[in-house]
């Protein structure tokens, strides 16, 4: 027997948008539109897998210790885009599909073209390690962050760097940009750091628009919602919380079982989920992926992860379909479906 948990999704509006959210926690195999694909396969070859993204509509592409492409049925490899143990952190595809970017230990990130495996070109970024990639909405940018403190941004159509957002640091102390992500219309870039700040950056002159404490812990991910009109942001201090996107008040926080790592919004944008946990000590690891509605707080799904902790997360540029990885490097998908 295996367990689906459903979900129907409330539009901000009030009005019902029928969806459902399905966990099909028995291996090997649940049914999407389409598309047969594992509940679970393993990726562990790659190491920790720290980010992810999806590749088409039957592909995604994992960052650990290599970029790899794989079969999203099976996790048959489709292809190595880099050399094995190159440290990249994180993995991004460009809104038209063409691009594939990955952030690495060395400052650099790489670009591929997403349909032949072929290197397109490197940015860099300096030489501390980067940890966050992202493509403007519009394809027209890219930017990434990382240890160094700063936020970077290349004009694509140059490869030039065309703006450097230094976040603040406390005296004495080193931050690092720990999230980064691009609003809807592509003229805002929202940081977060590891001195618990997030930053707005206007992303045409470069201007800081807005800075914040929204965490008391790291902020480990950013994320907006797919009308534009909310942010969330999600910590090591256990809890995520939801931004207005004009004025950047908070509108709602919540707990969550354990360190956030990384956020999604679902259509329509009251539906979040969330992956994370805290790799095991003297106890096991202890992991969650999580589902709520964050206008009521109301948890509508969630799974634990028994001695290990989930650090990826992606959602199919449709909405259809999700795609979580674990530290072990478990890869596990679920489903999204009108109904």
């Amino acid at each position: 027997m295996y367990r689906l948990v459903l979900l129907s999704a409330l539009a901000l509006t009030g009005c019902v948008v029928p969806a459902a959210f399905l966990f099909d926690e028995r291996v090997p195999a649940c049914r999407l539109p389409a598309l047969t694909v594992s509940a679970t396969w393993n990726g562990s070859d790659l190491g920790a897998i720290q980010g992810l993204c999806w590749v088409g509509p039957d592909r995604v592409a994992l960052a650990g210790g290599h970029v790899s492409i794989r079969e999203a049925a099976t996790g048959d490899l489709v292809e190595n885009l880099s050399a094995k143990w190159a440290n990249h952190y994180d993995v991004a595809r460009s809104p038209d599909g063409t691009l594939l970017a990955a952030s690495k230990a060395d400052g650099q990130v790489f670009l591929w073209d997403a349909a032949t495996g072929r290197e397109w070109g490197t940015l860099v970024g300096g030489t501390s390690p980067l940890f966050e990639v992202c493509f403007s909405p519009d394809g027209k940018c890219l930017a990434a962050g990382g240890s160094g403190g700063t936020a970077y941004v290349w004009d694509l159509a140059t490869s030039r760097c065309i703006h450097e957002f230094q976040v603040r640091a406390r005296p004495f102390r080193c931050c690092s940009v720990s999230a980064i992500a691009f609003s809807a219309d592509s003229t805002r870039l929202v940081t977060g750091d590891y001195e618990s700040w997030v930053t707005v950056w206007d992303a045409r002159t470069g201007q800081e628009l807005a800075s914040f404490e929204g965490h008391t812990g790291i902020v480990d991910t950013v994320a907006f919602s797919p009308s534009g009109r909310v942010f969330a942001t999600g910590s090591n201090d256990d809890t995520v919380a939801v931004w207005s996107a004009t004025d950047y008040k908070e509108l709602a926080r919540f707990k969550m079982p354990n360190s956030v790592k990384r956020i999604a919004f679902l259509q329509p944008d009251d539906l979040l989920v969330a992956v994370g946990g805290t790799p095991g000590k003297i106890v096991p690891a202890s992991g969650f992926i999580q589902a709520t509605r964050w206008t009521t707080g109301r948890v509508v799904a969630r799974r634990h992860l028994w001695d290990d902790y989930a650090e990826a997360l992606a959602v199919a540029p449709d909405g259809t379909y999700c795609v979580a990885a674990t530290h072990k490097g478990e890869v596990l998908l679920w489903r999204v479906a009108s109904r």
